[in-house]
């Protein structure tokens, strides 16, 4: 279903609920190929999960996001996509670190774009959850 008003529910970011027009996540993984005496095959040995927002700045002067880049600090993302079952998929991501803020116009609305790099916890393992129902 199209990603809208109507399917997709508010999500937030480090608190914020806001107008998003672009959300990228890249699980990053990195896959290995090993050829040695006794094994060959793929091994994954590293994963650096990141992804990309676009916001609608207008409501962004809440929200001091030159602060938390600089003092890196990690928040939660959080997003609901669908409404029906079998429909609806959910990503969390419970430590987000927004790095490169940039601006830009897009369809004459002025827009603010972010990287991340989500992290895991402690606990590790957990840079994201990936909830389908």
């Amino acid at each position: 279903v199209a990603v809208n008003k109507a399917n997709s529910t508010p999500f937030t970011l480090h608190t914020f609920a806001g107008i998003f027009s672009d959300l990228t996540v890249d699980v990053g993984n990195q896959i290995e190929y090993f050829n040695k005496p006794n094994f060959e095959g793929v091994r994954f040995v590293h994963r650096m999960s990141k992804g990309h927002i676009t916001l609608e700045k207008d409501l962004v002067a809440s929200k001091a996001w030159d602060t938390i880049i600089k003092a890196a600090t990690t928040g939660a993302l959080t997003v609901t996509h669908g409404l029906t079952a079998g429909n609806i998929v959910k990503l969390d991501a419970g430590q987000a670190q927004l790095t490169n803020y940039t601006e830009s116009v897009e369809r004459g609305v002025k827009m603010i774009g972010m990287d991340m790099e989500l992290r895991p916890t402690s606990a590790g393992n957990n840079e994201w959850l990936l909830t389908v129902k």
